[in-house]
């Protein structure tokens, strides 16, 4: 989660803010080539702006099941490989094996959704693209054809759209990572405002034991209450 938040959420912030500049640039160059593609814009815009709603919902909760299923990953992981020796001693390599592949398929199963929801959005993205560079050779035919635009903002408007598609595809894609992103600073904040454990050695009644404790194999306790947590019963 550190890694991702120092490193993956910067650069996807930058990638977003860039594509989004460079869409807009890029609209407002086909808008001077031909005024009329902003009634046409627009619309497109909106329709961009419910397809991120509808796919961001998806996308930000399948991260959050991705970076959960994660973690007994790594865990199961680490232990097999600080358990080696014993796994060995006691012939346990096949339940070893059972175990990861048991938490590496719940990683997989989250993972191949999220990874198919983004194959789903660069399709949708690709039809908007095709509908948008459609309607942009459109009214270049039809203005040339009457006369209104020349045949070099004719070619500007043409490049443009189709640096538009590229440049809203990839704000798409970045402004959704960037969202699925701050699930890592959520789990962050979450594990932070924790309360600590305490402390080994206390400083207030009941003092720590006395130096050379124990002086003989037998402990006793008195009066003694334990729980898990602060709000289950005593143990």
């Amino acid at each position: 989660d550190q890694d991702a938040v120092d490193t993956n959420l910067p650069e996807t912030s930058n990638e977003f803010l860039y594509c989004f500049f460079y869409g807009i640039s890029k609209a407002v160059l086909v808008t001077i080539a031909v005024p009329v593609f902003i009634l046409f814009f627009i619309p497109m815009l909106v329709v961009l702006y419910l397809i991120i709603q509808f796919y961001r919902a998806s996308s930000r909760e399948l991260k959050r099941l991705e970076s959960i299923a994660e973690s007994p990953l790594y865990a199961n992981f680490d232990q097999v490989l600080c358990g080696l020796d014993t796994i060995r001693a006691y012939g346990q390599q096949q339940d070893a094996i059972k175990s990861n592949f048991k938490v590496l398929n719940n990683y997989l199963k989250i993972y191949i959704v999220s990874f198919v929801s983004g194959n789903w959005l660069d399709v949708v993205n690709g039809m908007l693209s095709t509908v948008l560079i459609s309607i942009v050779m459109v009214l270049v035919l039809l203005l040339s054809y009457f006369g209104y635009t020349t045949v070099s903002l004719a070619g500007l408007a043409i490049v443009s759209a189709l640096s538009i598609t590229d440049g809203f595809g990839w704000m798409v894609n970045s402004s959704t990572q960037l969202e699925a992103e701050m699930s890592h600073v959520q789990r962050i904040k979450t594990y932070s405002s924790l309360t600590p454990e305490a402390p080994h050695q206390v400083k207030t009644p009941p003092l720590p034991p006395p130096v050379g404790w124990p002086s003989r194999g037998q402990i006793e306790f008195r009066d003694v209450v334990v729980r898990y947590r602060p709000d289950l019963d005593p143990a």
